[in-house]
């Protein structure tokens, strides 16, 4: 028997003896094994790296209209200065600068979407901080959008609402899988749908509920967000190997988005902060960005 094979046997019953102690259900294969979708963090270091460096044009990739996202940014910075006076200033504001989920890049650029678009709804999948952005603009600004927060695990969505917040918005406490259609038919063109995912596609996850179920029903003219999405449509290597997420949202999204003509990208973070950065450098949004070296990892579609 190779060594590979005894220590996958080995490395399934041992996991296997730790689930059954727990409770829970045998693995069919232990983590590390090409059936297994955690990751040898060795080997898809290995492959990330290798992968990243061949496919620098970017042929392999989801197409991207440079066109596109530079006239987005032109309508967003032209609220920067605005946003600068009120996003995370304040003792009653509820975001904060200091979020490591949702970074100042992060905020700035959604709060600018809010601004120019003036959603009258807003369907946050995933809430938290962003939430906390979203609904500091539209007080600061007098937008009149109503909320929709689908959060199964609402601790921190809470504490960071106020009385108020609460009589404006309508909190679902469970899975976005258990949420019915309905609620996404109410999205029109210029709504945002906002999604913060578990980034996990498998049998019955979010994510898989999300770009095969929710997605296709979309009116044309919605906004979608996706979040932790980087320019190389890689995840970064600390997440891969130290840190083993085994993360695979990044690459169902890349092939959902491959020659696909029914969704376009309108914003790309990560890629303009790459590409051209010259250019936010001189809005009020850049010295931000310098500061915390990044521009955030979200990615903007519409619904054609």
């Amino acid at each position: 028997m190779k060594l590979a094979e005894i220590r996958e046997k080995v490395g399934r019953r041992l996991a296997n003896a730790i689930l059954r102690v727990s409770g829970s259900s045998t693995l069919y294969s232990a983590p590390g094994h090409f059936y297994s979708p955690i990751v040898n963090p060795r080997e898809a270091i290995v492959y990330a790296t290798r992968i990243t460096a061949v496919d620098q044009k970017g042929s392999d990739r989801p197409k991207i209209d440079q066109a596109i996202l530079g006239r987005t940014f032109q309508q967003l910075s032209a609220h920067f200065q605005k946003i600068s006076d009120f996003l995370g200033v304040g003792e009653t504001a509820r975001y904060s600068n200091s979020s490591s989920y949702f970074n100042f890049g992060d905020a700035y650029i959604y709060s600018a979407f809010i601004c120019e678009l003036k959603p009258k709804l807003i369907i946050e999948v995933g809430c938290g901080f962003s939430s906390a952005c979203a609904l500091d603009t539209t007080e600061r600004l007098g937008i009149d959008t109503k909320f929709v927060f689908i959060e199964p695990n609402p601790d921190r969505l809470y504490k960071l609402l106020s009385p108020i917040d609460r009589t404006r918005s309508r909190i679902l406490e469970m899975p976005v899988q258990d949420v019915g259609f309905d609620v996404f038919a109410e999205l029109d063109a210029g709504d945002i749908l906002f999604l913060d995912t578990t980034h996990i596609c498998k049998t019955g996850s979010d994510v898989n509920h999300e770009l095969f179920h929710i997605l296709p029903r979309l009116k044309a003219g919605v906004l979608i967000h996706f979040h932790d999405i980087f320019d190389s449509w890689e995840y970064p290597l600390e997440w891969i190997g130290e840190q083993n997420r085994s993360w695979n949202e990044i690459y169902a999204l890349r092939a959902f988005l491959m020659f696909n003509t029914e969704f376009e990208i309108v914003y790309f973070n990560d890629f303009m902060w790459r590409h051209h950065r010259q250019e936010i450098e001189q809005t009020p949004l850049g010295s931000v960005l310098c500061s915390i070296n990044g521009a955030g990892s979200g990615l903007y579609l519409r619904r054609r």
